[in-house]
């Protein structure tokens, strides 16, 4: 993988990286609040391409709601301050409901200023496992592919890429286990660095510069992502 130049403080982000972190948030009752809270909500998009449906957390309908998720991410992290990526408003992260397996990308974000910190992944409902991978990634949100279709689009929120490809070939066993869903030349040179299995209510915590991308999956799943900076 080339090395990636995109963010001026690459510095004080790499400063900021840790080990994944899964960490107990959510009882069973206030896992049912959040539900609840999620069907209220509008739409802000529904891919059939992708098969998933998106919804963000807007500050201010419900603010009992506000408060519980801001409480709980201070006893995850502090000094931080939400990278609204996919919304225009004031939110507190996105909900995604998948009936199809998301593929390989990176949720850096495309401001060069910014120092990216954590992403904070929330299930609510179970089976499903988050593959995290290394090298990490310093440019900016990418989609990766190998599809020479694919690489040509020149739409939607990611750029794409295919200079995360690398020289070794990647484990077998995990792929045919769990990656049946990507080309397997799309994830030459890559080895993984966490296998995280859904748990609802818990946060799984790793830093923005993962490449990551979902297991193969049956049926839907709910989870809950916040993408967060620096303060």
């Amino acid at each position: 993988m080339k090395e990636q130049n995109f963010f001026k403080n690459i510095d004080s982000i790499k400063k900021l990286e840790s080990e994944p972190e899964i960490v107990e948030l959510f009882g069973k009752e206030e896992v049912k609040k959040i539900l609840s809270f999620y069907k209220k909500l509008p739409t802000g998009t529904y891919n059939e391409k992708q098969k998933i449906i998106k919804k963000h957390w807007i500050i201010g309908i419900d603010k009992e709601m506000d408060n519980l998720l801001i409480k709980k991410i201070n006893t995850v992290l502090k000094n931080w301050k939400v990278d609204n990526m996919y919304c225009k408003e004031d939110a507190l992260g996105i909900f995604h409901e998948s009936y199809f397996p998301l593929k390989l990308h990176v949720d850096s974000g495309k401001n060069p200023n910014a120092i990216i910190y954590k992403q904070i992944l929330i299930p609510l409902s179970e089976p499903g496992e988050t593959l995290l991978f290394e090298p990490r990634w310093y440019g900016e949100s990418t989609s990766f592919t190998v599809n020479e279709n694919e690489l040509a689009l020149d739409k939607g929120y990611n750029k794409r890429s295919n200079d995360h490809i690398g020289k070794e070939d990647f484990n077998k066993d995990i792929y045919n286990q769990y990656l049946s869903h990507e080309d397997y030349k799309n994830l030459q040179g890559l080895t993984v660095k966490k296998i995280y299995n859904w748990k609802v209510g818990q946060g799984f915590v790793f830093d923005r510069n993962f490449l990551h991308c979902s297991s193969e999956i049956k049926n839907s799943k709910i989870g809950l992502t916040i993408f967060f900076n620096k303060a």
